[in-house]
């Protein structure tokens, strides 16, 4: 990953693997994190990507997006929201 990390959080452990596969078979670059249960209560698992591809992996995660519960932008062990 790069210094930069997104999360993505969805709504349940399911959803986040179905994610991450998604990605990775796209050829772009993610993994499974632990999420702060404050900001993951269902799921407790997130997907970390890189940033700069966020716009791309939620385009390419729309079959997703009723089941996606957040973005954040990882900042050391703190998850900060994301607009949209």
């Amino acid at each position: 990953m790069t210094s930069q990390a997104c999360a993505l959080t969805f709504l349940s452990v399911h959803d986040v693997i179905k994610a991450e596969k998604l990605v990775l078979a796209a050829g772009l670059r993610a993994r499974l994190i632990p999420a702060p249960k404050q900001i993951s209560p269902e799921c407790g698992m997130a997907l970390q990507i890189d940033c700069e591809r966020l716009s791309k992996i939620v385009e390419l995660l729309a079959s997703l997006q009723a089941r996606r519960t957040g973005s954040f932008r990882i900042a050391g062990a703190a998850f900060e929201p994301l607009e949209g």
